[in-house]
């Protein structure tokens, strides 16, 4: 149990560095439980967990299609970068057509969406405008690639 709360201590210790401190303790000890328990059957270098959004408290899913300033090496390099900091976008794709990206980003609630698209998207110079589309309803698909 000791090594639990080292794990623990560690573990708050990185969510604290990714802006994900609001995270509740039985939801990183449940992290904890799962991840001793498999290193108590030998071990992992690395570990993945498929959360769940809203157990985390995370009710508000958009699709945001992005449109930059101008379109260069460069500028798609800024973007992406910029957004691989931003914990709130779950997933940054380069896209053909009238946008450039297309990110999906998670939030507490939609006036935690646009706390996020006001204060940090669009205070950058490099985007131009950005179109959002709000999750209603999801479904989930479970089978492979064809």
């Amino acid at each position: 149990m000791q090594s639990i709360g080292r794990f623990y201590a560690l573990f708050r210790g990185i969510l604290r560095r990714q802006s994900l401190s609001w995270l509740k303790p039985s939801v990183c000890l449940l992290v904890l439980a799962s991840c001793a328990a498999t290193k108590s059957r030998g071990g992992f270098e690395r570990a993945a967990v498929d959360l769940d959004a809203s157990g985390l408290g995370l009710n508000c899913s958009v699709y945001a299609f992005v449109k930059l300033s101008s379109l260069g090496s460069e500028q798609m390099s800024a973007f992406e970068r910029l957004v691989s900091g931003m914990v709130e976008v779950v997933s940054c794709e380069r896209v053909t057509g009238v946008i450039d990206y297309l990110i999906k980003v998670v939030a507490t609630d939609i006036q935690g969406y646009d706390h996020f698209l006001r204060r940090k998207l669009l205070k950058e110079l490099l985007i131009s405008d950005v179109e959002s589309h709000i999750v209603v309803a999801h479904t989930e698909v479970d089978r492979p690639c064809r």
